[in-house]
């Protein structure tokens, strides 16, 4: 009895020992407001989001951890998180929508505007594909994200950040996910 008691005593102190680390940050939809999407913490599933955007994420284990963001086949967004502290705040984790056209033409241009008449998004379609420059805006008619595309390949991200387009680094990874490595934008 006294022998299990200690095992547990020392796997208490062994978990709180190796520390817990808490990950933060605000998830940013394509429109410049909170998102909210289903969460994987090394692929495993955690929870779904509020709406209000906030991530709260806890986890045990040390080094790299990979997040990826999920909302109904629109967006597959990575980022890879160095836990080295107990409290990592990512900031602003920027959601990149990717499976946004479901039907419509094989080729041409789709928009769709606010109740206000402001134009929500603009985006080019070839061979049933983003083509070209995709846009989204804010109900205040200032865009939100760029995306430029070509054949259906993502080229390059845009996103508002501190009231000006700045470019996001990327890379897609072999399972088509949008890998944001650091999740910052150039200045």
């Amino acid at each position: 009895m006294k022998t299990k008691l200690l095992i547990i005593i020392l796997l208490i102190f062994t978990n709180l020992s190796n520390g817990q680390n808490k990950i933060k940050g605000i998830l940013i939809n394509e429109y410049g407001e909170s998102g909210w999407a289903e969460i994987y913490l090394n692929d495993k599933p955690t929870k779904w989001m509020n709406y209000d955007g906030k991530i709260e994420l806890e986890t045990f284990k040390k080094g790299l951890n990979e997040i990826i963001f999920k909302y109904n086949g629109h967006y597959i967004t990575k980022i890879k998180v160095e836990c080295n502290q107990s409290t990592i705040d990512l900031g602003n984790v920027y959601l990149i929508i990717e499976k946004f056209w479901l039907d419509g033409p094989k080729n041409g241009f789709i928009s769709d505007t606010y109740e206000n008449g402001k134009t929500k998004y603009e985006v080019n379609i070839k061979k049933w594909n983003y083509h070209g420059e995709s846009k989204f805006y804010n109900s205040s008619g200032k865009i939100t994200q760029k995306l430029i595309h070509k054949k259906g390949k993502l080229l390059r991200i845009f996103v508002r950040e501190n009231e000006k387009l700045k470019e996001l680094k990327f890379e897609i990874t072999k399972n088509g996910e949008i890998l944001t490595v650091p999740n910052t934008v150039q200045n």
